[in-house]
């Protein structure tokens, strides 16, 4: 699998196996498209999202804060 042009998987790892990165971002995907078919659903997990995207910023406002992580967070 590549991302942004880097291979991710088992051409990277030389083990004919995918990274734990590649099997993550596949099943990220998998996930998201489940809920694409039903509006409603797709509503919902945007605004989960959304929920959780501010919540992470002001349980990490420290880091933010900060002018070398700011852009980590």
């Amino acid at each position: 699998m590549k991302i942004l042009g880097v291979e991710t998987g088992e051409a990277r790892r030389g083990r004919g196996e995918p990274s734990d990165l590649a099997r993550l971002l596949e099943r990220n995907a998998a996930l998201r498209d489940a809920f694409a078919d039903s509006p409603t659903a797709s509503k919902r997990l945007a605004e989960l999202q959304r929920w959780q995207s501010e919540r992470l910023l002001r349980s990490h406002a420290d880091l933010r804060a900060n002018p070398r992580y700011r852009a980590a967070v």
